[in-house]
């Protein structure tokens, strides 16, 4: 999609460096790279100038373009692109146009990127003044949470909550633990906990999408979580465990081993009596999410949350703003009972 590299290009550009971000295209990007990358920028000038822009002819460069847009932080920008210059006809359901329109506003007296994402880092803290609740939310293996952070921050960041993002470079469902937090999952724990303590955490609450819903479930466990909420994503690792494993070694050899009889939720979670409530959201048509989702289902505590008639495996542009809203009103809605930190 795109690159490191390219990504700091954007935000220098963002941040008011242009004619030398754009000089530096010009002179090194390659010829079809540098021509998505200048029609992007174009595109940029246009919009703060109110002026009309035509999309790029081919359409696959569309979906290329409306991320960078994001990238650079624009989300006006981004919603301009869609319904004013692509059209209706780009936005279907689990598309990132569709997604685009659904989320919700800026809040008033808020700059539109209070967060700005940096693609490389695996943990970033977004602080809410005030609030004694921390959300732990893990990315997927595309590094996004159904969407760009930036994008999807506009939800998350209306919560009455401290939002950590977590991403796992190392693409083993974080399962061997987050990379700049420790060796392996019990020093990553230590550290989230260490994370929560400083933002004065009286609640823990963890979300994750895709490949993040195991690490949300497995972590939830171990930061006393009062609530997770998973979307489209597995609950065990019985046939990938092998592959994470061989994996870990390569990627960091001076990582500590994970447990192999660790990687099944439903039997870790059935084993433990003081366990978070969890909520796993998926699309009813989709046979692997909802198998995943059904592997918990005989948890006490464990609702599952089918979406009728959805096959798409990035459930949030399916569910609408209303509805991922209403999930996240049933997360960080108080529990009658709930555990302590202090």
């Amino acid at each position: 999609m795109l690159t490191y590299q390219n990504r700091i290009l954007f935000r220098r550009w963002a941040a008011g460096d242009r004619e030398a971000v754009e000089a530096e295209v010009r002179g090194q990007a390659g010829l079809g790279e540098k021509s998505l990358i200048l029609e992007t920028l174009d595109f940029l000038r246009s919009f703060e100038r109110g002026e009309t822009a035509k999309p790029a002819a081919i359409t696959y460069r569309h979906r290329i373009v409306l991320w960078t847009i994001l990238e650079c932080g624009s989300l006006a920008a981004a919603r301009h692109y869609v319904s004013a210059v692509l059209g209706d006809s780009s936005v279907r359901i689990g598309s990132l146009p569709a997604l685009v329109l659904a989320a919700p506003p800026t809040p008033p007296g808020q700059h539109e990127t209070e967060f700005a994402d940096d693609p490389a880092a695996d943990v970033q803290v977004v602080p809410r003044a005030g609030s004694r609740t921390v959300l732990f939310v893990f990315t997927g293996g595309a590094r996004r949470f159904c969407g760009p952070l930036v994008l999807m921050h506009q939800w998350f960041r209306r919560l009455d909550a401290n939002i950590v993002y977590l991403r796992d470079h190392s693409s083993m469902f974080y399962a061997g633990g987050i990379a700049s937090l420790g060796k392996g999952y019990d020093e990553t724990v230590g550290r989230l906990w260490d994370i929560a303590w400083s933002l004065g955490a009286e609640r823990v609450l963890c979300t994750g999408s895709s490949a993040g819903t195991f690490g949300a479930l497995r972590y939830g466990l171990d930061l006393s979580a009062e609530k997770v909420l998973g979307l489209s994503g597995p609950s065990r690792l019985d046939d990938s465990a092998q592959r994470v494993l061989e994996r870990l070694q390569r990627r960091r050899p001076s990582a500590t081993p994970f447990d192999p009889g660790h990687l099944d939720m439903a039997a870790l979670y059935g084993r433990t009596p003081r366990r978070p409530a969890v909520r796993l959201t998926f699309g009813q048509q989709n046979a692997i999410d909802r198998a995943e989702a059904e592997n918990m289902q005989p948890i006490g505590g464990v609702e599952l949350d089918p979406v009728p008639g959805v096959e798409e495996h990035d459930i949030v542009s399916a569910l609408g703003s209303r509805g991922f809203e209403a999930r996240l009103h049933w997360l960080v809605a108080p529990s009658s009972s709930r555990p302590s930190y202090h």
